[in-house]
């Protein structure tokens, strides 16, 4: 958490987000259990900073979008990510964070980390899917 609060007040390394997902995924492929949302935020919020340094825009604004759009797509709920968002950096950015999070949703597939999770309408279409009935 101490790489998530450089993000939102600090400053970051370019390339930290990058090891954080390769780490996650290395270990939670080798088969060890941890934490999957405390890596979520900061992957986020570092690849938010980076993004937002890139577009040339606040990146602690960047880093709180990113904890919130990176939420979304692993939990693959969108209101959940945004009542999220609103509590831990305010309303005042819920319009850009409402943004990131529908990009977010509609890219990030009908899976998510809680398996008892079921999609059953598509993101993009009124077409009853119900992928997850199978």
């Amino acid at each position: 958490m101490d790489v998530v609060e450089s993000a939102l007040y600090d400053q970051v390394l370019p390339y930290d987000f990058f090891l954080k997902a390769l780490f996650t995924a290395i270990t939670i492929g080798c088969g060890f259990k941890g934490g999957e949302i405390v890596p979520t935020f900061v992957i986020g919020s570092t690849l938010g900073y980076v993004l937002a340094m890139l577009l040339s825009f606040d990146p602690h604004l960047g880093a709180a979008i990113g904890i919130v759009g990176m939420f979304c797509c692993v939990i693959n709920s969108p209101l959940t990510s945004l009542m999220l968002g609103a509590e831990m950096f305010g309303i005042e950015y819920l319009t850009a964070m409402a943004i990131v999070v529908a990009f977010c949703y509609v890219l990030s597939g009908y899976f998510s980390l809680y398996q008892a999770q079921k999609i059953v309408y598509s993101k993009t279409s009124v077409e009853f899917i119900n992928q997850n009935a199978k």
